[in-house]
């Protein structure tokens, strides 16, 4: 049965908030290990590592700036869609805001932090604040 895959910052913040600041939430410059993919992964299960039959979950920059994720699997029809400017930002500052270097995991209280240093420096403009923040 083919189902449609959808992500939101709803989604994101529902992941982060059953992390405790200690645990890792994704990996630096891994598009299929990120924050948003982990995320997607917690919100669908049967795209977890490992699933059988083999499926998968890779977000990366379209080259303007903007987020994109697909979803694959041997038994599903690849999807591919943007992702809102809100988890754009996010993504870039997981990857080059969190200070730990591409390949490092990252803490939930690693991201938090960068997350909030991003906003400090946009006068916490709300169009870059999570769903759970608002």
């Amino acid at each position: 049965m083919e189902r449609g895959y959808a992500f939101t910052e709803s989604d994101l913040w529902a992941y982060l908030a059953t992390k405790r600041d200690e645990e890792e939430v994704g990996v630096c410059g891994d598009a299929s290990a990120c924050v948003i993919a982990e995320a997607m992964r917690a919100k669908y299960p049967e795209l977890s590592h490992g699933s059988a039959p083999p499926r998968g979950v890779f977000v990366r920059s379209d080259g303007d700036g903007d987020a994109v994720m697909e979803v694959w699997g041997a038994d599903i029809d690849a999807q591919c869609f943007l992702l809102s400017p809100v988890l754009s930002r996010v993504m870039r500052v997981f990857d080059y805001g969190a200070g730990r270097g591409l390949g490092a995991s990252v803490t939930k209280a690693e991201f938090m932090q960068a997350w909030q240093a991003f906003l400090t420096e946009q006068g916490e403009c709300s169009d870059f604040l999570l769903d759970g923040e608002r």
